[in-house]
């Protein structure tokens, strides 16, 4: 026995959401027929690499070093996922900051003082405050850094 379903989309999906956006987009830059979620999930599974280094061109992933392949080994465990590819996380996070700088992008909740927003602009600039510390501490290329939070 099944249990109650939650949710199913729109039947305008295809038109109005971004999953309809990538796969129309895949079946014109990729020429991958995918109309319906079961023939999305199915290249999803039949074609790794293909699937997810498409992923990752549609979703502009601006890379430093661009990897081959999205997968180079599907042995699980032990997948490795787009090896030899490096980006900049924070470039990534905060590239559409400037354009919406007074929007909110961060709402901060603690037990020991009020909620606190942060917009886009102010956090581009703390983002920018804690790398320019990070550089004054000597941290480069390589090190890890870790926060807790």
């Amino acid at each position: 026995m099944r249990g109650e379903i939650l949710w199913s989309p729109p039947s305008d999906v295809l038109e109005t959401t971004q999953i309809g956006a990538f796969m129309r987009w895949v079946g014109e830059s990729r020429a991958v027929v995918v109309d319906d979620h079961e023939s999305l999930w199915q290249w999803s599974v039949d074609d790794l690499d293909g699937f997810w280094m498409s992923v990752a061109e549609f979703c502009d992933t601006r890379w430093g070093t661009k990897p081959e392949h999205a997968v180079t080994n599907a042995a699980m465990p032990g997948t490795r996922w787009f090896e030899g590819g490096t980006l900049n996380y924070a470039e990534h996070a905060l590239r559409w900051a400037m354009r919406r700088a007074d929007e909110t992008a961060v709402v901060a909740h603690s037990q020991t003082r009020p909620p606190m927003a942060l917009s886009w602009g102010e956090l581009a600039e703390a983002v920018a405050r804690c790398r320019a510390g990070l550089v004054r501490l000597g941290v480069t290329h390589g090190d890890c850094v870790v926060a807790y939070a």
